[in-house]
């Protein structure tokens, strides 16, 4: 797995150009398959959100294309922080319809003002094509609120958008509903599925849970979020009380991982029916393949598969296709299992073959000693035994291994280049450090060491 620090390939330029090369970089980075990246959320923009130009001038040096350098600094010296257009209309939305209005403002983050277009859209779809206000207020969450948040996932799996500004979609959504809710008759029971949600026992990690307690909630499933640190029972139990459609299992650490194992076998030995979906960092869908077959060596000696499912879900995105699947019609369901099981068989297949092959053998006599070699009549005596500590090492070997160009241009800040660098290192960096190592010896406060055994 890839980590990333992502604003080290943007050092040293202006901070307004820094901050679209980050943007930048990080969108081709997540695309090409990082797993982690350190930056601060907030100086970071989404791809499409930055202009044309500048990410071409961006795309441009990171690809290493000619001339790239000295054009985006000298585009920059002369470019200031990019503005925000939208901010600086009077309305951003303008000439805009309703639905696309709340679109953009989901996409966009932007909570205010909400309300009123709810108010307004449902209205609109009252008079024009002459629904109830339930059946409006339906209409507006499957042909306009769903379609933006599956906007926002779409984005989010292309690495347009990062999670941060998922989250802050999100709320806008879950705002946007509650308020549409006030349109809606209260129909009990009424649901597209239920879901029991927790992050295993001894995990404390509740991040991804709760986003997929939002993105499942906003697509109109009821949730039952047990929260963190849940123990096995607790979940099964909610799960048979409330007759869950799924379970949904996190965690974020190896050693806790090991819970969601247990959960599949407790289910097998209790023919219960629920799928199991699991996410976390911990995890990847390897894992998932090989947890859906549950040991039962009283009546097999092979492995069985659990037959309502294991399913990995790399995001919030992808568990909730799952959950629309095996929601959906019986065949869509069937067809959903029946896949993840034959994946999961010929995983296990394959690692089967390649455990059965033997080691290759390097070389043809490898076994046979030539006849010329002897045993050895006594053994080598090695130079000393136990530990033992040098601890007269002369400060003149050290600096042999020391890095120069590092010490002088990253710790003693030696930004210069060409003839100016030289002058500075001949003028000021020997100087000082010939001073340093005579300082060093005179007082002794400088005494290598090393140990060995």
């Amino acid at each position: 797995m890839t980590i990333l620090g992502v604003s080290n390939g943007s050092f040293g330029l202006k901070m307004h150009a820094r901050a679209v090369l980050n943007s930048v970089f990080l969108y081709h980075a997540v695309k090409a398959g990082l797993d982690m990246a350190i930056v601060n959320p907030t100086h970071i923009k989404p791809y499409a959100e930055i202009d044309a130009e500048q990410r071409k001038l961006a795309d441009d040096l990171i690809f290493n294309r000619p001339d790239a350098l000295p054009a985006y600094i000298a585009y920059f010296e002369s470019h200031g922080p990019q503005k925000n257009t939208e901010n600086e209309k009077a309305d951003p939305t303008e000439g805009m319809n309703t639905a696309e209005k709340l679109h953009w403002q989901i996409l966009h983050r932007r909570k205010e003002g909400v309300e009123p277009l709810i108010d307004q859209i449902v209205v609109e779809r009252m008079e024009s094509e002459q629904l109830p206000q339930n059946d409006a207020a339906v209409n507006v969450l499957n042909t306009v609120l769903l379609p933006a948040m599956k906007d926002v996932g779409d984005r989010f799996g292309a690495g347009e958008l990062i999670l941060p500004f998922v989250l802050q979609s999100a709320e806008v959504m879950k705002r946007s509903v509650a308020h549409l809710e006030n349109y809606l008759e209260k129909q009990e029971g009424y649901t597209k599925g239920k879901i029991v949600l927790a992050t295993v026992f001894g995990d404390v990690h509740d991040i991804g849970k709760n986003l997929v307690n939002t993105i499942l909630s906003n697509n109109g499933y009821t949730v039952y979020d047990l929260g963190k640190q849940v123990p096995l029972n607790t979940i099964l139990e909610k799960a048979i009380e409330v007759k869950a459609d799924a379970i949904g299992l996190s965690a974020l650490l190896v050693s806790t991982s090991k819970q969601m194992p247990l959960c599949v076998k407790e289910l097998y030995k209790r023919e219960l029916p629920f799928p199991v979906i699991i996410g976390g960092a911990a995890i990847n869908r390897s894992f998932g393949r090989r947890i859906l077959f549950v040991d039962d060596q009283k009546e097999h000696s092979e492995p069985l598969p659990y037959t309502p499912g294991v399913y990995y879900a790399r995001d919030a995105f992808e568990g909730l296709d799952i959950i629309d699947k095996l929601t959906s019609s019986v065949d869509t369901r069937n067809t959903l299992v029946q896949r993840i099981q034959q994946e999961a068989i010929n995983e296990r297949t394959k690692k089967k073959k390649v455990a059965a092959q033997p080691a290759p053998v390097q070389g043809e006599d490898i076994t046979r000693p030539s006849d010329s070699i002897k045993p050895l009549e006594t053994l080598p005596t090695p130079p000393f035994w136990g530990p033992r500590v040098l601890d007269r090492i002369g400060l003149e070997d050290i600096m042999e291994c020391v890095d120069l160009n590092t010490l002088y241009r990253l710790h003693w800040g030696g930004k210069a280049h060409g003839a100016e660098f030289d002058h500075l290192v001949k003028q000021e960096f020997e100087p000082r450090l010939e001073r340093m190592l005579r300082e060093a010896r005179q007082q002794r406060y400088l005494q290598p060491t090393f140990g060995c055994r």
